[in-house]
């Protein structure tokens, strides 16, 4: 179990908007399950308004069938395998 939350755990703060860095973090089903690569074409964003919500959009053109994937960033790169 901790070898699942250490390598897929978001920081809390990237899911709520305003909120200063903290010890802990959250799993995002689904999300979590994207392939890392480096430079993957990904923005992040936290939405509040309407309702909160976690947004993760590829900044270039994805065609049918193509893989997606995100860009986890330098520090998790070590738990990557």
């Amino acid at each position: 179990a901790n070898s699942v939350y250490s390598s897929r755990a978001f920081p809390e703060h990237w899911t709520r908007a305003g909120h200063a860095d903290g010890p802990g973090g959250v799993l995002l089903p689904l999300v979590d399950m994207l392939n890392h690569r480096d430079g993957a074409p990904v923005q992040w964003r936290v939405v509040d308004e309407p309702s909160p919500c976690f947004e993760l959009r590829s900044t270039t053109a994805v065609r049918a069938g193509q893989q997606l994937f995100n860009d986890y960033g330098r520090p998790m790169m070590g738990m990557i395998s």
